[in-house]
């Protein structure tokens, strides 16, 4: 690296006459930015970021050092030979990091790159014949480039600096001297950058395996140390997602036993291929040929790279750890996630493993009821863990996730803890009960003693849906009709699922029961229908609803009330809490935007029902 001196400009004023003043002040210019990013990209190093951290840092400090509207930092990969983008000051172009390459010679970054030395165009560098498009990148809208190549002391090819403006001829000789400059340091800072975070990433590796080993060798319910497993690879792994998967005993079908962090959307896309969360594969058509195929495919189309390793080497069959990310995954990472694998593996074959035999058992029982296979052993096996099959009986689904738009003075959101207090409530009012949890999915079938049971139950889930939500977690819940036997439980479980995903949307409430939601339900069915996307009145309320969207209004809502109080304006007002003027006024742009004549009283009841199903639509698509 040069020695930072004052000596251009000294000589330039130690001879009058061979530098203006312009000069001099360029020179005191340049000389300032490069002592000033120096000192914050040193002060960066000085911080051990993370390694991303700190290249976005850094891309940063330059941007602001030469006036460039947006600085790209490409890494050269010497396993792959490809240069990466690694970081970026576009917030756009942040979105693809790790996933855009080019080769050596490919592009101006590859051209760099392979002639060693920077390339430099000033006008319209979309036109150059060496030009490679990246539209992620948004750089058709750049006017001047520099691409400068980064390299050790020994010549070694560390990366590529790419400089963009927006307007032409932007990196004149004052700009690229401080550049230069920069880039000169900049390989030495990221080796730098690159060891100390590996050190500190290697420290927390030996962090994490350690509390993997001890989770795995507790007796806690097998919910939870699975759930250590997933959530230890989304950690080590610096991951997005985490799946494991295991073999069902039964069937020796493949089953996603856990998934960290909690994704509905996953689960939701799961059960449409027949796998029901945290259950094996209860249909002959979903086969682990499916699974493997969303989970390799459909699941890196979303998240960008992954990555598996089998619990025991070289047989996907019996079970596997997938990890999800969108940059690629080194050497380095793909020996943990082995790692990680191979001691999941060792503790599932190991029989003195306590944490999974209820567990297999309760989910065995559950499995068989809800086929409607109610033979001798599923009797014995249900009896032996408590629970009277002749007795009446309720079920309840729920499901916990983190919530999207948490309070901003909570505390991080623990849904081990809600999981815990749902499980502790079922513990101490409905002894005999069976329960089984996978997912942060909760089963449970409740034995009723009287006629308010599954009443009381409700509450109680209501109860800790509150407390849960104050510490961010979202507690849903579906609790099916009463039956009278086991031998009914196949309906039980199609009335909790309804109560639990179609509640939410149309129930107005997080916990719900089957028997209060029988209309909405009907109206749901109704709604989803697709054959009603071309009925008129509901296109006509479509366009009111979309008219709400875009200016923030309440027409929709507003001919709900309307037409819920029977065309009686002033309780309309009342109840929407305005001035019979203001209604008047609504409903008079209600009638201009749709066309709909709302003085026919004989055309309320079917508008009233059109109202309706596109309000659901409108909760189902939210949901």
């Amino acid at each position: 690296m040069r020695s930072l001196t004052a000596e251009p400009v000294l000589d330039a004023m130690a001879r009058p006459g061979a530098a203006d003043l312009t000069e001099v002040g360029r020179a005191l210019d340049r000389a300032e930015r490069l002592r000033s990013a120096l000192a914050q990209l040193l002060t960066a190093v000085g911080m051990n970021l993370e390694f991303s951290e700190f290249t976005g840092r850094a891309v940063e400090i330059v941007r602001d050092a030469v006036d460039a509207d947006g600085v790209f930092l490409h890494l050269w990969d010497s396993e792959r030979q490809m240069l990466v983008l690694t970081a970026a000051t576009e917030g756009v172009a942040k979105g693809y990091l790790h996933r855009i390459e080019a080769q050596l010679g490919q592009g101006l970054n590859g051209l760099a790159a392979l002639r060693q030395q920077p390339v430099v165009v000033n006008a319209a560098p979309a036109d150059d014949p060496h030009f490679r498009s990246f539209p992620e990148l948004n750089e058709g809208d750049y006017q001047s480039t520099a691409k400068l190549p980064l390299f050790r002391a020994d010549r070694t090819l560390v990366g590529v600096l790419s400089l963009n403006a927006r307007t032409p001829g932007r990196f004149g000789d004052s700009h690229l001297a401080v550049a230069t400059e920069l880039a000169g340091l900049f390989a030495g800072l990221i080796d730098s950058a690159s060891t100390g975070g590996a050190v500190a990433r290697r420290a927390r590796m030996l962090d994490t395996l350690t509390e993997l080993t001890a989770s795995l060798a507790s007796a806690g319910p097998a919910y939870e140390v699975l759930g250590s497993v997933t959530n230890a690879a989304v950690s080590a792994m610096d991951a997005d997602l985490s799946v494991l998967v295991l073999p069902d005993p039964e069937t020796g079908e493949l089953a996603v036993r856990s998934v960290a962090p909690f994704r509905s959307d996953v689960l939701d896309e799961l059960a449409a291929l027949g796998v029901r969360p945290g259950m094996s594969v209860p249909h002959a058509e979903a086969r682990s040929s499916q699974l493997q195929g969303y989970l390799k495919g459909d699941l890196v189309d979303r998240f960008g790279f992954m990555e598996s390793a089998a619990l025991a080497p070289g047989d996907d069959s019996a079970g596997f750890l997938a990890c999800y990310r969108r940059r690629r995954f080194c050497s380095e990472d793909l020996h943990l996630l082995s790692v990680m694998a191979h001691h999941v593996g060792l503790a599932l074959m190991d029989p003195s493993t306590r944490w999974d035999g209820r567990d297999q058992s309760c989910r065995v029982v559950f499995e068989r009821l809800a086929r409607g296979v109610f033979d001798d052993e599923t009797a014995s096996l249900a009896s032996g863990m408590g629970l009277d099959p002749a007795k009446p009986l309720v079920l309840l689904r729920g499901r916990l996730a983190a919530s999207a738009t948490p309070r901003r003075d909570a505390s991080p959101p623990d849904i081990s803890r809600a999981v815990e207090s749902v499980m502790s409530m079922i513990v101490s009012f409905y002894p005999g009960s069976l329960t089984y949890v996978a997912l942060n999915q909760i089963y449970g079938l409740i034995e009723v003693a009287d006629s308010d049971g599954d009443r009381r139950l409700l509450k109680r889930l209501g109860e800790l849906s509150d407390r849960a939500g104050q510490r961010g977690v979202v507690l849903e819940a579906g609790v099916s009709g009463v039956v009278p036997h086991a031998v009914d439980i196949p309906r039980a479980f199609r009335e909790s699922n309804d109560a639990l995903v179609i509640g939410a949307k149309v129930g107005g409430s997080r916990v719900n029961h089957y028997e209060d939601l029988a209309g909405s339900m009907h109206l749901y069915r109704v709604a989803v229908d697709p054959a009603f996307d071309h009925d008129p009145t509901v296109s006509q309320l479509l366009h009111l609803l979309e008219h709400d969207r875009r200016r923030g209004t309440r027409l929709l809502p507003t001919l709900d009330v309307y037409l819920s109080s029977r065309g009686n304006g002033s309780h309309a007002a009342e109840v929407l809490g305005i001035h019979r003027n203001t209604l008047r006024q609504r409903l008079e742009r209600i009638t201009a935007i749709t066309g709909l004549d709302l003085d026919s009283a004989d055309d309320w009841l079917p508008l009233q029902l059109a109202v309706r199903i596109v309000a659901i639509r409108r909760s189902a698509a939210q949901s």
